[in-house]
């Protein structure tokens, strides 16, 4: 049942319906916790806690992914997949960052994202960190390399 939850939320976040979708995620944590499925309340905190970022807590966002850091190193054997979950979650962090303009943090994150994408040859995610990595770059006043980075990863020179 908890990845019932998870999926329905899933669908509500990915439709704006982010109140509603933190409700799922709620009650995925709560099975998850009782099924003793670490990967899925990983999953499940690293997106309760970005919604917290996107609608202005970023500070209660930012506490949240570092608790579920400890969590994820704490059972780090035990996570199959742990290297693409430690990307999901840094990934994460980094929007984290980028939405409370802690600029320095973000950037942090957004370099190791891009080099353990790289490392595991994962296009989709080196785009995630690349447009991340635009957007931190205007944060930064640098326009132009925001502009040059958008035109060489994502070929939207018409757009700009």
């Amino acid at each position: 049942f908890a990845l019932a939850h998870y999926t329905k939320g899933s669908l509500l976040y990915n439709n704006d319906m982010n109140y509603s979708a933190v409700e799922e995620y709620i009650k995925c944590y709560d099975i998850a916790k009782n099924g003793n499925d670490k990967r899925l309340l990983i999953i499940v905190l690293t997106f309760i806690a970005d919604v917290k970022a996107v609608y202005g807590q970023e500070d209660e966002a930012i506490l949240l992914q570092q608790k579920t850091l400890n969590y994820l190193k704490t059972y780090q054997s035990s996570i199959d997949d742990y290297e693409s979950i430690y990307l999901l979650w840094v990934e994460q962090m980094s929007r984290s960052f980028l939405f409370s303009k802690e600029l320095d943090s973000a950037a942090k994150y957004i370099d190791i994202g891009i080099s353990i994408a790289q490392k595991n040859n994962e296009e989709s995610e080196i785009r995630n960190f690349r447009r991340q990595q635009a957007k931190l770059n205007y944060y930064l006043g640098n326009f132009q390399v925001a502009k040059d980075n958008l035109i060489k990863y994502f070929e939207i020179r018409k757009l700009l």
